[in-house]
């Protein structure tokens, strides 16, 4: 019994002697070393390949690089090289939302609570755009909206080069798109 009391009186001791110098044995981090790195611009990209039914998210902010898969509706489909995409991904994807007018076959998607507007009418050669310049009718090419299994698929790229300042890459080996935002601070 004698040894089980010294012994607990032992690692009592060792304990508190630990909890005491602990605070002079372990190195000091110094105050540049725990804030993140500082950069200018903030990068993200996604990434669509043909067939595959996600898309990739590649970010770079101040903790660094990350990268992450989200699930689409529907896989991409290309077509005269062109990725289409579910409309409905797209303006999810874009913070937006989407509305269907059956009667005049025209698909809405709105940005920034109704701020930026795009319309497409199916088989029409024209979209209608809506932002803080007003409104206004572009050219299309016909084959910029089409409907494949019930769904509305859309070549994202004249909507991508009408709003967001962007740079697109294509790899015609991977049937693969990239489009990369440099975001200010």
């Amino acid at each position: 019994m004698r040894k089980i009391v010294i012994l607990a009186i032992g690692f009592l001791l060792l304990f508190l002697l630990v909890m005491i110098f602990l605070p002079f044995l372990t190195p000091q981090a110094k105050a540049a070393d725990t804030q993140p790195p500082e950069i200018d611009r903030y990068r993200i990209s996604f990434s669509f390949q043909e067939g595959k039914n996600f898309f990739t998210i590649r970010t770079l902010d101040a903790f660094g690089e990350s990268s992450s898969q989200e699930k689409l509706s529907s896989a991409p489909i290309l077509i005269n090289n062109r990725i289409f995409l579910p409309v409905r991904d797209f303006t999810d994807l874009m913070g937006g939302t989407t509305s269907w007018d059956k009667e005049e076959r025209k698909v809405t998607l709105s940005f920034q609570g109704g701020k930026e507007r795009f319309e497409l009418w199916l088989g029409k050669n024209q979209a209608k755009i809506t932002d803080k310049d007003g409104s206004r009718y572009v050219p299309i090419d016909d084959n910029s909206a089409i409907v494949k299994n019930g769904k509305i698929m859309l070549s994202f790229r004249f909507i991508i080069e009408q709003f967001v300042p962007c740079s697109v890459e294509w790899s015609d080996e991977l049937k693969m798109v990239t489009i990369t935002w440099d975001l200010s601070i």
